[in-house]
């Protein structure tokens, strides 16, 4: 489960990715963008069930008109090793409900495709979460306003160029199933793996936890969502930290042996919570993905809202000296 931040970094970063994998594949050449070929609603659409779309960077309310342009199926562009979403709106209708199944994606790609549906969580209006749905879920409906969800792929490692195709199949609480065309471009050439350059996105952790399943699952969930788009959260060994008051300053009775003396990895804490283990995982990649966050913050005194400490293991630091602040690039 995101909130409003986090689904507003999502659009963000899906909106660099399509623009750089657009200008990648086009090399210098001018590219002509017609709205009408992202905007319009579905042909699909039955009576009592309209259906449209719209790029998911662009922020529709739940009061968006349905587009006049009317166009078949749902379609997307990425390259190899490349995650991308499309968004599909249901208007107004009587139909109390429905269900959407994706299936299998698009069964010609790489067996380590994955493909999972979304539902828009609106606050106010304007979208502002978005929640994975299985196809045995039931999506609630409005008689009044737009209802949207997501889908979104993972076109993996290996995938040939050329042209792909799945379908979305939709299940009302009344009336027939409507199956949805859609296409797929792969570009001729792959992202690499992991970021090699170092970034960092000033977003907590927290903000992109998921809402089910145990920590370390909800942990591995928040910091897939920034790994998979190739970007470095504020605290990678989030929900501990590298802050100079846990690893190193620390004056938990628990740690008195090795304060200021040794890297306090809280042997003490449960798993999922200690900063060794959580170090581990996410910086180095330990159990989790193949390799870590390229970018790690080592150590850090202050943040945006807390003072530069007067002393550190009892030393006192003139305030006009430069706080230390280290970043780590993990080499494998």
């Amino acid at each position: 489960m995101l909130d409003r931040s986090s689904t507003r970094l999502l659009r963000v970063l899906l909106s660099l990715m399509m623009l750089s994998t657009i200008c990648l594949s086009q090399g210098t050449a001018q590219v002509s963008v017609n709205p009408d070929d992202w905007t319009y609603k579905l042909s699909e659409s039955v009576s009592g069930l309209p259906l449209w779309t719209a790029p998911v960077e662009s922020r529709k309310t739940q009061n968006t008109a349905v587009p006049a342009v009317v166009k078949s199926g749902l379609s997307l562009s990425a390259a190899a090793n490349e995650f991308e979403a499309i968004q599909l709106f249901i208007g107004a209708t009587s139909v109390a409900s429905a269900k959407f199944d994706i299936g299998t994606g698009f069964a010609s790609l790489p067996a380590a495709r994955t493909q999972t549906v979304l539902r828009v969580v609106y606050t106010s209006g304007t979208s502002d979460d978005i929640i994975p749905v299985t196809s045995a879920d039931s999506v609630t409906l409005s008689a009044t306003s737009n209802t949207a969800v997501w889908i979104k792929f993972y076109i993996p490692k290996g995938s040939s160029a050329g042209s792909y195709s799945a379908s979305l199949t939709i299940t009302p609480s009344t009336g027939s199933p409507v199956v949805v065309p859609i296409s797929l471009t792969v570009y001729g050439f792959e992202l690499p793996g992991p970021a090699t350059f170092q970034t960092q996105m000033n977003i907590g952790l927290s903000q992109l936890q998921g809402s089910t399943g145990t920590v370390q699952q909800k942990n591995d969930f928040g910091h897939s969502t920034l790994y998979d788009l190739r970007m470095s959260p504020v605290s990678v060994s989030w929900p501990s930290g590298l802050h100079y008051s846990i690893t190193w300053d620390n004056s938990d009775s628990r740690n008195a042996a090795n304060k200021c003396l040794k890297f306090n990895t809280e042997p003490y804490e449960p798993v999922d919570y200690a900063a060794g283990n959580l170090t581990d995982r996410y910086a180095l990649g330990k159990n989790w993905r193949d390799t870590g966050f390229s970018a790690v913050e080592l150590f850090h005194f202050v943040d945006n809202g807390t003072p530069r400490p007067n002393t550190f293991c009892g030393k006192f630091q003139h305030p006009d000296t430069i706080s230390l602040f280290l970043r780590l690039k993990v080499e494998k």
